[in-house]
């Protein structure tokens, strides 16, 4: 009977330390979470800029396209010229793109809070820019968490039986 507690102890120890390893040490898989889309276009008139908001919270990667479209006929041989700037919440310039046809810019945002674009228009005539913002975050988990939550939770039964054996 003592052999046979013996054997039922050292059971619940292989499956309490196996539940262990699943819950805290077994491999992570990462994967990235699409949070939200935004999608602006702004009319600027000549030598004026405008400017629109968007929320996220810290640690999201925040993908900014300004300028890029799809054209049909081809593109004008002086295309519209603009400057780009993204400031943080607190209203600090992060990022600033002069002088170019268009931009993209991303990163992770250091702080949640409101950003804002700001869109320059460097030519006389009024454009139609398009401003696309994607929000995303990465996430990790262990797969196996739930198989050593119930392999340590089902050991402890098996503890109580094999010390009444013995």
């Amino acid at each position: 009977m003592q052999a046979l507690g013996a054997l039922t102890l050292t059971l619940a120890s292989i499956m309490l330390l196996s539940g262990v390893w699943c819950y805290f040490l077994s491999p992570v898989t990462e994967y990235t979470k699409h949070v939200d889309s935004y999608r602006y276009t702004l009319s600027i008139e000549g030598f004026a800029s405008r400017s629109v908001a968007f929320h996220a919270e810290k640690d999201e990667t925040i993908d900014v396209t300004v300028g890029f479209r799809v054209r049909i006929p081809p593109p004008p041989i002086n295309p519209e010229r603009i400057n780009v700037r993204i400031f943080d919440p607190e209203g600090k310039l992060i990022w600033e793109d002069i002088n170019v046809t268009s931009s993209h810019y991303r990163a992770r945002a250091p702080k949640s809070g409101s950003y804002k674009i700001e869109v320059e228009n460097l030519g006389a005539e009024t454009i139609s820019i398009p401003i696309y913002v994607t929000r995303t975050v990465r996430i990790s988990t262990r797969p196996l968490e739930p198989l050593g939550q119930w392999l340590s939770l089902i050991s402890l039964p098996i503890f109580g039986f094999g010390i009444w054996m013995i």
